[in-house]
């Protein structure tokens, strides 16, 4: 079977997603830059990349290449690497979808037989090394002081036809937009500013506290307080005081969800990998996950909900079950309330 390479599989591709360039280049500064970063990167070419790459993967293992297959994955492992100190909360988020793109490919990887421990062993390793919420910390800062520039240009009228940005969406008892930008700038500037400040280190203090703490439940409670405060703030009449506010606030609720579910997602998949070392190399299952440690992990992989690590259980088929507890932090024994490592497509013992 051939696989279609839809003009991706090159020496040139896997090359560069060895070391892939840290950052995009982008020039941050000015108005051009807050409203049409998104489109100053090719993100579908991206996104066009990894998902080619993820179905020449499968395509490789549904042929028994292993070594193709696993110089694809490391390629899209690579992808989620890609721009890791590009500043904007976009960048981040993209970087989470190619790891889930990558975690899917890794759990069909590990169905094939004949993985040797070196080759997983690389693949763990590159796996192991992305990180995220230092990553997005850092971009939401760097969002917030290219915010806090574009502020300094309205109140200056440097740019005064933002006013016309500002106001979309926002029309106040069809206020002339100059209209509403004298308004907004004499009476409600500082405090917009004020208020987009707080919001913002909040959301810098939770993000924070979530890379530290690795427990999505130690934020939980203050992240919902942090959003009721939120929607109260851009609700009623007092929307039009913090128009600047709302226009740059992100979907925080999606963007610290997301990471949390694509972070567990790679923990597992760490685990995974690091299971079917100990039976390549041992030829059996560990009777538990710090059996792992410090052969073949050198840290135990966490469950990011609860902070803890990941829950296992080996079973009599030669099969086993991994396990997050999920949103709802309790332990319901790897069922559907769980984020479980997905069981395999065939029995072991089965004819493929």
């Amino acid at each position: 079977m051939k696989c279609p390479t839809n003009g991706v599989r090159s020496a040139s591709v896997h090359e560069a997603m060895r070391d892939p360039p840290k950052d995009s280049g982008r020039d941050y500064t000015g108005l051009t830059f807050s409203m049409a970063y998104p489109q100053a990167i090719n993100l579908v070419a991206m996104r066009t990349v990894a998902q080619s790459l993820h179905d020449i993967t499968m395509c490789d293992l549904h042929s028994g290449d292993l070594s193709l297959a696993h110089q694809d994955l490391l390629a899209l492992v690579g992808m989620a690497h890609l721009h890791a100190e590009s500043w904007t909360i976009v960048d981040q988020m993209i970087r989470s979808v190619m790891a889930g793109l990558a975690v899917d490919a890794v759990w069909m990887a590990l169905r094939a037989p004949g993985w040797t421990d070196g080759q997983l062993a690389e693949l763990q390793d590159k796996l192991a090394s992305l990180s995220f919420f230092k990553e997005m910390e850092q971009a939401i800062r760097a969002e917030r002081a290219v915010g806090l520039d574009w502020y300094c240009a309205l109140k200056t009228n440097r740019n005064a036809t933002a006013f016309g940005i500002l106001n979309r969406g926002h029309s106040m008892a069809d206020l002339p937009e100059k209209a509403l930008g004298w308004l907004w700038e004499t009476l409600w500037a500082d405090g917009d500013l004020w208020f987009y400040c707080q919001y913002q280190q909040r959301f810098i203090d939770l993000t924070h506290e979530l890379a530290v703490s690795n427990s999505y439940r130690q934020i939980a409670a203050d992240f919902d307080e942090f959003q009721t405060d939120i929607e109260r703030a851009f609700s009623g009449v007092r929307r039009y005081k913090y128009l600047w506010s709302a226009m740059h606030y992100p979907n925080m609720r999606r963007v610290l969800e997301t990471l949390a579910k694509n972070e567990t997602s790679r923990q597992l998949a760490i685990a995974a990998i690091a299971i079917e070392r100990c039976k390549v190399r041992h030829g059996k299952l560990p009777s538990e996950l710090k059996e792992l440690q410090p052969e073949f992990v050198s840290v135990l992989p966490v469950d990011l909900y609860v902070g803890r690590p990941l829950l296992y259980r080996p079973k009599v088929d030669g099969e086993f079950t991994l396990y997050s507890v999920g949103v709802n932090f309790r332990d319901d024994g790897g069922g559907t309330n769980d984020v479980v490592w997905p069981k395999p497509i065939w029995p072991a013992n089965s004819t493929k």
